[in-house]
């Protein structure tokens, strides 16, 4: 699989066809009244393209990135939505995939402080930069090399979290020997490389806007271990620690994995924990941490695989998961709130197969935004922008 662009936690590396339309600032033909899953926008093809940047700072601000693989003509962008529709920002020609550079990672704090971070794909002699947008124009600065590391596939890894102006992280990279357990903190007008108490795994990571972080990885005692020890990692705004995991009864021969937290509050954070024989899902709980571990909640037996994890607002949860049918799998959006879980189907126009690669919670609402693609049988993909909720 391609990963021109990385933004990941999960599943959000795909192949879609992306090119900005009328369609997607006024998102007509769609309704807008609903307070449901629905689309809200879709983007013209224009050749194959991956996606996968989304974040929301509150209910009149949020951006996501799309790139634009295979077409020459096209380059790469972001989509910012004020309140009332997406507005395309076009990227610094600096730092574009079409001319070599790969979008590594994004975040915001604002919609005048967003920071989009870049490789120029050069292996280990590659450049990193970041373009930071203030609401009217990039800013273009050249990175520390070791900010954005270089993983074994060749490609730069990591994941941005922003804060504010003065106020950036960036962890969950793999290194060339795999998980590391180093972030970079952009702090006083400087990047300071700190030490990790573990190892972020795969872009784990969430945050909340009291500058804590949370993080799945390996205990940095077991990282050379044929089997690494899972951990969660916090930042609360002054000091990293860990937060051992409930011990998981693991049938021999099989393995235990996690997913990435998701953060409600300073005291508040879920986990999805899977356990696996060979490629085969045996069973998937939900964890909530509020001091101290409860009992795991279970989660339906009909998923095959869970991708996106978001909060929805006020306690619960939604999740992306597969089912799988006798011919193809196909993809639901679960909630769970006071115990009890719901199911529906991925919102598709017709004649198309719906799939969402990032959804997020827009805080201060009850409100998500999502992205995905929309597939005809004939293989056209065209990308959506999804949302629940006013």
């Amino acid at each position: 699989m391609s990963r021109r662009f990385a933004v990941r936690a999960g599943v959000l590396a795909a192949v879609a066809t992306v090119a900005l339309t009328g369609g997607v600032g006024s998102a007509s033909g769609f309704p807008s009244a609903t307070t449901g899953w629905r689309i809200v926008a879709t983007l013209g093809r224009n050749g194959p393209a991956q996606h996968g940047g989304l974040v929301a700072t509150g209910p009149t601000d949020a951006f996501s990135a799309w790139c634009c693989v295979y077409t020459p003509s096209s380059t790469d962008f972001v989509l910012h939505w004020n309140g009332r529709h997406w507005g395309k920002i076009a990227l610094p020609a600096a730092m574009n995939a079409n001319v070599g550079w790969q979008l590594v990672t994004m975040g915001a704090s604002s919609s005048s402080n967003m920071w989009v971070f870049a490789n120029n794909n050069g292996g280990l002699a590659s450049i990193d930069k970041i373009g930071i947008w203030n609401g009217s124009r990039w800013t273009v600065r050249t990175l520390p090399g070791w900010v954005l590391p270089i993983a074994r596939s060749g490609f730069a890894t990591g994941q941005a979290v922003v804060f504010g102006p003065g106020n950036v992280w960036v962890l969950g990279g793999e290194g060339l020997f795999g998980p590391i357990a180093v972030a970079a903190h952009f702090s006083g007008g400087v990047w300071h490389r700190v030490s990790l108490p573990a190892a972020p795994y795969a872009n784990a990571v969430s945050a909340i806007g009291l500058e804590e972080i949370w993080a799945t990885g390996f205990t940095k005692q077991s990282l050379k271990s044929a089997h690494p020890v899972w951990t969660v990692m916090h930042w609360n705004g002054s000091a990293w620690r860990t937060v051992a995991l409930p011990k998981a009864s693991v049938p021999t021969g099989d393995s235990v994995s996690y997913g990435s937290p998701v953060a409600t509050g300073p005291r508040s954070v879920w986990l999805v924990r899977t356990i696996w024989s060979g490629r085969t899902l045996l069973s998937t709980a939900l964890l909530h941490w509020d001091g101290s571990w409860h009992v795991p909640v279970r989660v339906p037996l009909a998923t095959t695989g869970i991708g996106q994890i978001s909060q929805d607002g006020h306690g619960g949860l939604w999740m992306q998961a597969w089912q799988r049918s006798s011919s193809s799998y196909r993809e639901y959006l679960y909630h769970y709130a006071g115990g009890v879980w719901s199911r529906e189907s991925v919102p598709a126009m017709t004649g198309t197969q719906a799939s969402i690669f990032n959804m997020t919670w827009i805080p201060g609402t009850r409100s998500l935004w999502a992205i995905g693609t929309l597939t005809t049988s004939g293989g056209v993909v065209t990308g959506d922008i999804l949302k629940y909720g006013p």
